[in-house]
């Protein structure tokens, strides 16, 4: 017998049959891509509280060359909170991760060779900031301490410090002005701290480095076993650790550079016209240049006692951010002075200004200018600008 009529006379699952096979095709084919996507989700996101150390397969590039993994991942070491809820997470890898290789010399002490690379991650509520530290072999006989920020661009800023310290260290505090303080006990002698600090004041300056700003006002002190303890401000913080600077980790090295000798500098003869009373006027100018040296970061001193003071006061704010010890340590003193006419003098000077502490510096004499200017002996700009110099920072003379 032989069928006739349309489909829809017939069996209403056979005229739809092969567009149902179609729908139920596709619907799979997404029900397998989403199941796919999930296993591969969970496959990748790995619990950030455990630490997870993954060998990195060697690879044959040649038939006689194989090819060793340079690393592995950072085992982490430890996480900590502070107590103002900052967590730190400190982690450990090989030598090679941060600083490249480390050749030393033989003769050198275990405290002066690396054998690790430590790197530690402190994140605050607002920002994350980062730090690396060369691990050695022992522990140096004074901390090592690498110290960094973050969150500059949040204006939140957190300082970590990174440290390795001796067996008979039992506590450490890393504190800042604003009050803001860490405390911790070394872990197998391994330190890692963080603080939230306040925005340094003065960023309306055309030198502002709010980092040297923060510095400025950290302290980091350990505490001994025997009960003594140690203090390290920013200049400590700033020389780096001792297997870069200190001698022993030189081995056989033997410095060629010598403290160069001290010269000694001549006037020139005096001028023609000389004060009515060149004694009096020179003790006028001698109390003048050591008020001005011994105060130069007021500004009302620069200002009353320099001949063009402009700028030099936000100069001076940069300064003292990084070099405050070291400048309030001046001791300015004239050598030896001459008047060129009764009210222009050139004079020989030391400052004391050692802003690098090398030991010389602030001995090194200078030539200086004064000028009678409405009764008042002034300093030239000229005479200021170039003690700024020894600090890295000029000004237009």
């Amino acid at each position: 017998m032989v069928e006739t009529g349309s489909p829809e006379d017939g069996d209403e699952r056979r005229a739809r049959g092969p567009r149902t096979w179609v729908v139920l095709v596709i619907t799979a084919s997404v029900l397998v891509a989403l199941v796919g996507a999930a296993v591969v989700v969970q496959r990748i996101v790995l619990d950030d509280d455990e630490a997870t150390e993954v060998a990195a397969p060697s690879t044959t590039v040649d038939d006689d060359i194989d090819v060793e993994p340079v690393s592995t991942s950072p085992t982490r070491l430890f996480s900590r909170t502070t107590a103002s809820g900052i967590e730190v997470r400190v982690y450990e890898s090989d030598t090679e991760v941060f600083f490249g290789p480390m050749p030393m010399a033989d003769d050198v002490p275990d405290w002066c060779v690396p054998e690790s690379t430590l790197s530690v991650t402190a994140l605050s509520a607002d920002a994350i900031a980062q730090n690396q530290l060369p691990r050695t072999k022992a522990p140096p006989p004074e901390p090592a301490v690498q110290v960094n920020s973050g969150g500059f661009v949040e204006e939140a800023p957190v300082v970590v410090l990174l440290g390795q310290v001796g067996d008979d260290v039992t506590q450490v505090r890393l504190s800042h002005a604003g009050g803001q303080v860490d405390t911790m006990e070394p872990i197998d002698g391994i330190v890692a701290m963080a603080v939230s600090v306040p925005m340094p004041a003065g960023d309306d300056g055309p030198m502002f480095d709010p980092w040297g700003g923060v510095m400025q006002q950290l302290r980091f002190e350990v505490l001994h076993d025997d009960g003594d303890s140690d203090v390290l401000t920013r200049d400590d913080l700033w020389q780096g650790i001792p297997m870069w600077s200190d001698p022993e980790c030189m081995g056989g090295f033997v410095p060629t550079t010598e403290v160069p000798e001290i010269p000694e500098l001549d006037l020139p003869d005096p001028g023609p016209e000389q004060p009515a009373d060149p004694a009096a006027e020179q003790a006028l100018i001698e109390a003048n240049f050591e008020a001005l040296f011994t105060d130069l970061d007021s500004k009302d001193t620069l200002f009353r006692l320099v001949d063009d003071p402009s700028g030099i006061d936000l100069i001076m704010e940069n300064l003292m951010k990084q070099f405050g010890p070291q400048i309030r340590e001046i001791e300015p003193e004239i050598v030896d002075l001459v008047f060129f006419s009764p009210i222009e003098a050139s004079f020989t000077y030391t400052s004391g200004f050692e802003p690098y502490e090398d030991g010389y510096s602030g001995q090194l004499p200078a030539y200086g200018r004064a000028r009678l200017v409405d009764g008042v002996w002034l300093i030239t700009r000229t005479t200021v600008c170039q003690e700024l110099m020894k600090a890295g920072t000029g000004c237009t003379v």
